[in-house]
């Protein structure tokens, strides 16, 4: 994902929750342009995790949907999981060095049936 799904889907949310962008703003304490910009994507990054969590209470989504469309990662959870599991850093240190995208697509099958 990039900064243009993310604008739109920031859009839709908001939009959804009949709220400005200077609504959206305020409850995050940020300027409206900086919801503009997001929305319009032309600021220069994305958002910082912090901020697309309270983003995510604020419209009503779950953090983990609004930080995937991001296309960002909690690297601190990330990191935490593997210094508690040396079967995760192994799997985090294979990926690391390069997948197929049919290789991403089997493994993502794979959890998907074993969390059903």
């Amino acid at each position: 994902m990039g900064k243009v799904e993310f604008g739109q889907c920031v859009r839709e949310l908001r939009q959804s929750c009949e709220l400005t962008q200077a609504d959206l703003a305020d409850m995050l304490g940020v300027d409206h342009t900086y919801i503009s910009k997001i929305e319009n994507s032309t600021i220069l990054a994305l958002p910082i995790t912090p901020i697309i969590e309270h983003m995510a209470q604020v419209l009503g989504v779950n953090p983990e949907y609004l930080l995937d469309v991001a296309g960002k990662l909690d690297t601190v959870r990330l990191e935490y999981m593997a210094s508690k599991s040396p079967l995760i850093t192994s799997i985090l240190r294979r990926i690391q060095r390069g997948l197929t995208d049919e290789q991403i697509q089997q493994m993502l099958q794979i959890l998907e049936s074993v969390a059903e």
